[in-house]
Parts: C-alpha cells; structure tokens; sequence
C-alpha cells in the first residue's frame, strides 16, 4: 500500500511525504504507483520553481519526502498535491491511504516498527536490549 501523509505545521513548514508500493500490478506496470510517482514529481518541480521554499527532497525507491517553508505559493502547491493523492485514493481503495500526519499517526508509525522489530529476530536496541 502507497501511504501519503501530509502537514502545514505551525512553524511555517510543509512536509509531503509518500512510502510503499501499491501492489497494483507486477513492478513496472503498476498505474497506481506511476500515478503516486506523478504527483510527488509534479511537486518537487512546481515547489522548485520558488526559491524561496528552500525546498529539501529525499526520494528513493518507495518513498519520497517533500519539506519546504510556507509560503501561499507552496501551500498552493501542496494542496493542489495533496487532492491528487485524496482522488488517488478514492479512486485505488486498498492501494493507496492519504491523511493528515499528526502525534497520533506518528505515535502509530512508532508503534508498528516496535512491533514488527518484536516479531523478527532482529534485536530492538544495537546493544540486544529494549527501546
């Protein structure tokens, strides 16, 4: 599942970040995830285009992050992604999930990475012990 979150923080910053694969189609063929893809392109290029956003990208395979400062022309920007990605998930249920990203979906995020570190082998700590 493609997962995008969104937040216009109170100090004046944008973060646009989108993680997973559809699952649509084999790689390569999934329109779900080009369309994803599309939309987080067509935001760093559009957010690019203004200096003053200080615009910071980390993309790679999976997942791409988006943080620029706020200003109108890139909360216009923003929004105009973030109703791409609420069509693309109405239109692909179960492919791709778009919200908000609040201390709730954050505390969540850090929950499922504890317990999917609790139900490997893999130690949760460098050292064997606990978080």
């Amino acid at each position: 599942m493609i997962e995008f979150t969104h937040n216009f923080t109170g100090y004046h910053n944008i973060t646009l970040e989108c993680s997973g694969h559809a699952g649509f189609a084999e790689a390569g063929h999934d329109v779900v995830c080009a369309a994803a893809s599309a939309l987080m392109a067509a935001a760093i290029e559009a957010l690019g285009r203004y200096p003053d956003a200080r615009l910071t990208v980390d993309a790679r395979d999976g997942y791409c992050l988006i943080r620029c400062v706020y200003t109108p022309e890139t909360a216009a920007v923003a929004r105009v992604t973030v109703c791409g990605f609420e069509w693309l998930a109405r239109q692909a249920t179960g492919y791709v999930s778009c919200r908000r990203r609040t201390r709730a979906v954050n505390a969540e995020r850090i929950a499922k990475r504890r317990e999917a570190l609790k139900n490997s082998d893999a130690p949760l700590h460098p050292d064997g012990g606990s978080v």
